[in-house]
């Protein structure tokens, strides 16, 4: 890119990630958009001094908000979720002494899942966001947009248009009858966990919309694609407008994540 292409105002990013310090910037424009709170406390962390283990220095360590109470957790940044899978071979025991969360660009791999709590992929959290919220993060970071700091269900659903609030609703009905769990409140999203897994995010965004952030099965994926005009964003993650799901079709889109 030459010079004078460049924007004056911008953010620092004019590509995306290609690097671990440049997930380690995106992270930080996309705070507010986290599916929960992050307060980074230490980053490489010795864990001699924490008494791990393995000999792996950790990027960073800190505290999530959970229904009103700050965790500990520990945080690996990767460009890739799969370049956890290699520190894995080289220090073994971090399957013992767990990482808690992975933040990338893209989680490229499912099995990674098995050795964290949760993995938070930025590539599908920034192209969920509307295009003119895209082009204000990189273009014009100093202009900030105001986020709500009551993330409880009932809050969250006064976001969503009238239209679609009736079916975000019936869908955390839903969920805890099918699932047998309850939705929880991010920052400007409702998450449908199972286990330590977010399977669905519906998004109170301009363009109101939920995300499938894991696929059940290849037939599910291809079934939701075809039957409600979903988008693929990565290679395990879908979004749907609200608008292409009827409230007496959620069981169905339920159905085709083997939910039931």
């Amino acid at each position: 890119m030459a010079n004078e292409e460049i924007p004056v105002e911008f953010s620092g990013l004019v590509y995306a990630p290609g690097t671990e310090n440049e997930v380690y910037m995106l992270t930080a424009f996309l705070w507010q958009y986290l599916p929960y709170r992050i307060a980074f406390e230490e980053f490489e962390v010795d864990p001699k001094r924490q008494g791990y283990r393995h000999s792996k220095w950790l990027d960073a360590k800190g505290r999530k908000l959970v229904d009103g109470k700050w965790e500990d957790i520990t945080i690996e940044f990767k460009l890739y979720s799969s370049g956890f899978l290699r520190d894995l071979e080289k220090y073994p025991e971090l399957k013992v002494d767990k990482v808690n969360l992975i933040i990338c660009w893209w989680d490229d791999v499912s099995g990674v899942r098995d050795y964290v709590d949760d993995v938070i992929a930025l590539k599908s959290i920034f192209f969920s966001l509307p295009e003119d919220e895209r082009k204000r993060i990189i273009l014009h970071p100093n202009k900030t947009t105001k986020v709500s700091e009551d993330s409880s269900i009932a809050n969250l659903l006064l976001r969503f248009s009238e239209a679609n609030r009736p079916k975000v609703e019936e869908l955390c009905r839903l969920w805890l009858q099918q699932a047998q769990a309850e939705a929880q409140g991010g920052r400007a999203e409702i998450l449908f966990p199972r286990g330590a897994r977010t399977i669905l995010r519906a998004c109170a965004y301009s363009v109101e919309h939920i995300i499938v952030t894991e696929y059940i099965s290849q037939h599910g994926r291809g079934a939701i694609l075809s039957r409600f005009k979903g988008k693929q964003l990565t290679s395990n993650q879908i979004s749907v407008p609200l608008t292409n799901i009827e409230l007496s079709a959620l069981p169905e889109f339920l159905d085709m994540l083997a939910i039931r």
